[in-house]
């Protein structure tokens, strides 16, 4: 023992030799390595035989895993394979095959379908998840309608929109609809909604008109739901085989300020008229084609009127006469500078009004939009900022004035007189085109 050289052994210690590997090379048992090496070199020759055995080890798993392996890739990877196309993930497979996901896994990337292996379980995972989020609602709707399903039913029967459900039960959006859904009626809430748009459009109407009334404008009709004469109206159409475009449009003209709501409660009550054969067809064949659209219609006419020096933008053709009508009959406006907030379809707006008179906000808009849903929720918001800070708030439409004698060649004169400013000469041409 005396003739070893044991800076060599301490060499190879350090290149990473285990008991083994000296023993080989020096005919060294472990028991003499201990003896004779300092501390140090016992740690690192300790250490060395570890990582040895669990090396060893290792291979000898991978061995038996890779003969595993390949018994169980020859038995089942055709079945693996089917279940995979057909869209099964880790656990449907294993239920099917006495096989761990490992090995599943390792058999799917030798066939390279790893990836649809792995979308399989995906869409499982999220089906499952879906699956529990469905069954705890079904239990929460269940748990609520053992309680309240007779009052809510009842509460729908009586009118009640969503709307009214949700704070009434303190319950969300989505839990409301999925009730409703739940049980079966949807076309009653269409029903109560449509009824709401009508009675919250005329209550417009009413304040807008409470407001014009101090301003000495004709009061305008106001529709709160369909009346015996516009049933009978209706019927006649539908008796003289009427078209319902052409026929819709009569009804405005004579019931004006009526909106296409009540023309919908027509509808369902008394049923659709005939559409035109023509009715959506492109160029000549259409029966709108080569007639001219009113000037009141609007056709974004664009361009200034000039008041006193200031330019007053107008964005339709009848903001143009109500200006020129305003200005002819020396009643003070000027441009509004107030800004509304409103909520619509889930989002905040804002909303820009058109003029001031006095202390009355106005809003020029043809008769036709007024009962329109996103006109309705712009003059909500109006009427409650000018509440708060003590104003007025009024519609000016096509019938608020007559505006019958403003003519083309009365406005062709006004342009001459740079008191009306075309945006540009494209303006001027539709205007001539369309101006009846």
């Amino acid at each position: 023992m005396e003739n070893l050289d044991y800076n060599k052994i301490q060499e190879e210690i350090n290149s990473g030799a285990n008991v083994y590997d000296i023993y080989t090379k020096f005919n060294l048992t472990s028991e003499q390595c201990y003896k004779y090496l300092n501390v140090e070199y016992k740690k690192k020759l300790r250490s060395n035989t570890n990582r040895y055995t669990i090396k060893l080890a290792n291979a000898k798993m991978i061995e038996k895993n890779k003969h595993v392996h390949n018994e169980k890739y020859n038995k089942y990877s055709n079945d693996i394979k089917k279940y995979i196309l057909d869209g099964l993930g880790f656990t449907a497979i294993t239920k099917e095959i006495d096989i761990s996901n490992r090995l599943l896994n390792r058999i799917a990337e030798d066939l390279n379908l790893s990836m649809e292996l792995s979308e399989n379980n995906k869409k499982y995972k999220s089906s499952q998840l879906i699956k529990i989020a469905k069954e705890k609602y079904d239990k929460k709707i269940n748990d609520f309608l053992l309680i309240h399903k007779g009052e809510f039913i009842e509460d729908i029967n009586n009118g009640a929109i969503v709307n009214d459900l949700i704070q009434k039960y303190n319950i969300c959006i989505d839990f409301a609809n999925r009730i409703i859904e739940y049980l079966n009626i949807n076309n009653i809430i269409k029903q109560n909604i449509s009824l709401w748009r009508i009675k919250q459009a005329n209550i417009n109407l009413v304040k807008a008109n409470a407001s014009n009334k101090k301003h000495g404008i004709i009061i305008r009709k106001v529709f709160t739901t369909v009346t015996d004469e516009m049933g009978i109206e209706y019927q006649n159409y539908i008796q003289n085989n009427g078209y319902d475009g052409i026929c819709r449009d009569k009804f405005h003209k004579k019931f004006k300020h009526s909106g296409d709501i009540i023309w919908n409660q027509l509808r369902s009550k008394f049923g659709m008229l005939k559409k035109h054969p023509n009715g959506f067809l492109p160029g000549k064949d259409n029966i709108m084609y080569g007639k001219e659209p009113s000037i009141k219609a609007g056709n974004g006419i664009k361009g200034w009127f000039l008041k006193n020096g200031e330019k007053i933008h107008f964005r339709s053709s009848l903001e143009m006469l109500i200006y020129i009508y305003l200005q002819d009959h020396n009643i003070d406006f000027k441009l509004s500078k107030h800004i509304v907030k409103y909520q619509f379809e889930g989002n905040t707006r804002n909303y820009f009004q058109d003029i001031v008179m006095g202390d009355t906000i106005c809003e020029i808009k043809p008769n036709i939009k007024i009962s329109w849903k996103q006109n309705i929720a712009k003059f909500e918001a109006l009427t409650k900022y000018c509440k708060k800070f003590k104003l007025n708030c009024m519609y000016i439409t096509e019938d608020t004035y007559d505006i019958t004698y403003i003519t083309l060649d009365y406005i062709m004169d006004l342009i001459d007189k740079k008191t009306i400013i075309m945006q540009s000469e494209n303006e001027i041409l539709r205007l001539r085109k369309y101006y009846k």
